[in-house]
């Protein structure tokens, strides 16, 4: 960017307040810059969130093995039982 004489815009309009527009533009660049980082803090948000699902899934599964495999011991007991009783 060229520089441009304080007081002055490029087409030497004296009531352009240069360093005015300047400290707008590093306002606009910095607040661009701090989305980018929340942008980029939601994707690990996202990432993590998605991996803990994944992890929740496997273990709902095995709880469901496990309970199916009780169930079944009990259902070999339970017929067992009936049988020795008749």
């Amino acid at each position: 960017m060229a520089a441009v004489p304080p007081g002055e815009g490029r087409s030497g309009d004296p009531d352009v307040d240069v360093s005015v527009i300047e400290s707008l533009i590093l306002r606009i660049r910095t607040s661009l810059k701090r989305i980018s980082a929340i942008k980029r803090k939601t994707t690990d948000i996202n990432g993590l969130t998605t991996d803990i699902n994944s992890e929740a899934d496997t273990i709902r599964n095995e709880i469901r093995e496990a309970l199916l495999a009780l169930e079944d011991v009990i259902r070999c007991i339970d017929a067992d039982d009936h049988a020795e009783a008749a």
